[in-house]
């Protein structure tokens, strides 16, 4: 606390390509889609980077273009959504570097993303999304680090 900054453990390897991006997409669905569409704004602005935010759903039914200098941010409560999940493996194809925010250790989008953020935000029942969507809002502000 006295150097009043935020080390992310999981993105520490791989900040020196995440400050080479051109480009940031963040792809999700439900609240963890709308959790990115509420930082947007921030990120563009942090990072001056443009910031793309995808519906998961919609991701691969558009054949959406990605980089191997993009960074793909995945996005899912419980690591496992099969939609989040086919989206960044079309982006590995592509050679994108993949971080994953996720609320559950050893998932799918864990395994599968080179760099990423636990939440740690407990389980997801009904009355917890707003505390899950505020975790992952909060997530996305301290994202920020690694572009600096």
């Amino acid at each position: 606390f006295n150097t009043s900054t935020v080390k992310l453990g999981g993105l520490v390897n791989h900040s020196m390509d995440i400050k080479r991006c051109r480009r940031i997409i963040v792809i999700a669905s439900g609240t963890s889609y709308h959790s990115g569409v509420a930082t947007r704004q921030l990120l563009e602005e942090l990072s001056d980077l443009p910031v793309v935010i995808e519906l998961s759903s919609d991701f691969l039914d558009r054949q959406t273009p990605v980089f191997r200098d993009d960074v793909c941010i995945f996005i899912s409560q419980s690591g496992e959504t099969a939609d989040t999940l086919n989206a960044l493996r079309y982006c590995k194809s592509r050679g994108a570097l993949l971080v994953g925010i996720t609320n559950t250790v050893g998932s799918a989008i864990s395994r599968e993303t080179a760099c990423g953020i636990h939440i740690n935000a407990g389980l997801k029942l009904v009355w917890q999304v707003p505390s899950i969507y505020q975790s992952n809002c909060f997530n996305r502000y301290v994202i920020y680090p690694a572009w600096e």
